[in-house]
């Protein structure tokens, strides 16, 4: 039902279009109950997305403003070519010092957003209960459709020989509230920084290979 049929409200009819187009981009099909008028919150809601839900809570030319921000957003156009942390930038500048120096390589994957807390929290053995704080989340996303570019994310691996504890992978990590917005904003994929790290020269072909591969 389109909501020009129901709502005289012009800017509830825009709105409600932009929620029509929200609708097709995520390949969802319409649906209300046409015995009630619809509300932009109402049809938000149907989405289920909490950030676009936040945006109706500020007005509908709020909403409106950032829904059509959304809808011409390149999601592919989103991303620095910089982490924003000076030893991984100067990693990505110079890989072969990295490489022969610091035993250090590393591959930039595309991954779907959704699967970045998945790898963390295997990373962590899945001791990991990590929520994205929704105020941070709703911050980053309205710079995103503003027009501002969100710093790469990595996962690090690192191979660790100990003499207590043998040998095992040390993990660390940076940008799960990026991949949360890159997500609810519908994107697809996700450049992400894989690093590989050992602290034995020899074994950092072998141990890097098992860590890309994993990714593929």
């Amino acid at each position: 039902m389109k909501i020009t049929e129901v709502n005289p409200n012009p800017k509830i009819n825009e709105a409600g279009e932009i929620v029509q187009q929200m609708f097709q981009h995520k390949h969802i099909k319409m649906e209300w109950d046409s015995e009630n008028k619809p509300t932009i919150r109402a049809l938000v809601e149907q989405l289920n997305d909490p950030f676009l839900l936040s945006l109706t809570t500020e007005g509908v030319e709020h909403f409106i403003h950032y829904g059509q921000s959304w809808l011409d957003l390149d999601l592919n156009d989103i991303w620095l070519d910089k982490t924003g942390l000076p030893t991984y930038d100067d990693m990505l500048k110079d890989p072969a010092y990295f490489n022969s120096q610091k035993n250090t390589v590393y591959e930039i994957m595309d991954i779907r957003p959704e699967m970045y807390a998945v790898y963390v929290k295997q990373g962590f053995h899945g001791n990991d209960d990590f929520n994205p704080e929704q105020k941070l989340v709703n911050e980053y996303a309205l710079k995103v459709l503003d027009g501002s570019k969100m710093p790469l994310g990595y996962l690090s691996y690192e191979l660790v020989n100990d003499k207590r504890r043998g040998q095992y992978t040390s993990f660390g990590q940076e940008g799960r509230h990026r991949s949360t917005v890159a997500h609810i904003l519908g994107a697809i994929q996700m450049p992400c920084i894989i690093i590989a790290k050992t602290q034995d020269k020899a074994d950092l072909r072998d141990f890097s290979g098992k860590i890309f591969d994993s990714f593929n």
